[in-house]
């Protein structure tokens, strides 16, 4: 193997080794870095939509208790069919200001109730067998309960915002609507990421697909999403890998949960893999042209020392070397030409004896 070869091969191992593995960290270090953003700003995403449904089911809360204030809730309690009319207008009152709330509803232990919508109810319809009203009367006077979202009956989203009144013989409740809140966290993740929320029944509340409201969710994120109060993970979902970052809303136990493809985070990463295989090519094509004019201002001088040898080796003493470089080849060449400058001497004074013994007396020799 010849010495360029040689150094070739060692300024090639030299040059790309360091470079491959700084270029690999500096993209590992890349992308775990940007899938961090991302998903930061996904769990943002997921946060701010927590704090739009805790702003408007606290606002029902406090409505709730502004309401079970009325004087005329107490008299409705003792006679509902009666005195209760008078709540009931006080309560329309409060539907028409707010247009998110579907009905707000009083009901009595004994079966009795008043309500502000119009809208039909099921034969033998029971306040107490209500989910709301149990709900209410299981949490005591200790705070509001919130039920699991149903379809109302013209398939509107709603959920029971729930309260036990002060002496325990009935349960004041507004129905609020999930329009507004769906409208609200319609909130875009990435470039096709979503929000979704669901229920603590695991029912969607908001989703983009209308046809999954209400639905029960179904899918391998649901478990993980359920195990803790707020994270990250990856999952498959039809086919396509996902990621998914979630927090828990404290006042309903509602997962809001910010969803976004994960081939968006792998675009994000390709774009910081090609700007380093770029600048790597770049340094490496910058350095090689080093490397070779490095080499060719060592290599070729010695092969013009070689050749010159060579021709003095043969006997021709005539031959001149390139003493102008001031490096150690340089220093090289000026010792052997000193070497072939003396033995040129030494060969001319030998050809002079050589003469001078050639034409003395026959005697002498």
């Amino acid at each position: 193997m010849t010495i360029r070869r040689k150094m070739l091969i060692s300024y090639l191992i030299v040059l790309l080794v360091p470079s491959f593995m700084i270029g690999m960290l500096s993209y590992r270090s890349a992308s775990a870095e940007i899938e961090d953003r991302l998903s930061n700003t996904a769990l943002e995403s997921a946060k701010a939509a927590d704090r739009i449904v805790t702003q408007n089911i606290q606002s029902k809360i406090d409505d709730l208790a502004y309401l079970m204030k009325l004087p005329d809730l107490e008299t409705a309690e003792k006679d509902p069919t009666g005195k209760g009319g008078y709540l009931k207008n006080k309560l329309r009152e409060y539907k028409a200001l707010n247009s998110e709330v579907k009905d707000v509803l009083l009901g009595m232990d004994t079966g009795e109730f008043v309500r502000v919508s119009e809208d039909p109810l099921p034969e033998r319809y029971d306040v107490r067998q209500q989910e709301w009203y149990n709900r209410a009367v299981k949490q005591g006077n200790k705070s509001a309960t919130i039920s699991p979202v149903f379809k109302t009956g013209n398939g509107e989203m709603a959920t029971s915002i729930s309260k036990l009144l002060p002496d325990g013989k009935g349960v004041l409740s507004i129905e609020l609507k999930l329009d507004t809140i769906r409208t609200l966290t319609d909130i875009k993740v990435g470039s096709s990421g979503f929000v979704t929320i669901l229920d603590s029944a695991q029912h969607y509340l908001v989703h983009p697909e209308s046809k999954r409201m209400g639905q029960r969710a179904a899918g391998e994120f649901v478990k993980p999403l359920y195990a803790g109060q707020e994270g990250e993970f990856g999952y498959s979902f039809e086919n396509e890998s996902k990621k998914m970052a979630y927090t828990t809303n404290k006042l309903t136990g509602w997962k809001i949960a910010a969803i976004m493809d994960q081939k968006e985070v792998d675009q994000a990463v390709s774009g910081i893999r090609t700007t380093v295989i770029v600048v790597i090519l770049i340094s490496v094509l910058a350095a090689l042209v080093l490397i070779i004019f490095n080499i060719r201002s060592i290599v070729n001088p010695l092969g013009r020392l070689s050749k010159a040898t060579e021709r003095i080796s043969e006997g021709d003493l005539r031959e001149k070397l390139d003493i102008t470089k001031q490096d150690e080849i340089g220093d090289l060449s000026r010792h052997f030409q000193k070497m072939v400058d003396n033995l040129s001497l030494m060969i001319v004074g030998v050809q002079d004896i050589t003469e001078q013994v050639a034409v003395l007396p026959k005697g002498y020799h």
